[in-house]
């Protein structure tokens, strides 16, 4: 029983680690946009 909750934990830590990773790379993604748009933004005024 204990070997099966040491497994289900491995994997769902795996799981948040590898969302983490997606998640910084969606937001490192998004605020390189946001730069891009801001120089447009000041070419625009």
């Amino acid at each position: 029983m204990l070997s099966i909750n040491i497994i289900c934990m491995s994997i769902f830590l795996n799981c948040i680690f590898i969302y983490t990773k997606e998640l910084m790379f969606a937001f490192e993604f998004l605020s390189i946009i946001c730069k891009e748009l801001q120089k447009y933004d000041n070419l625009l005024v």
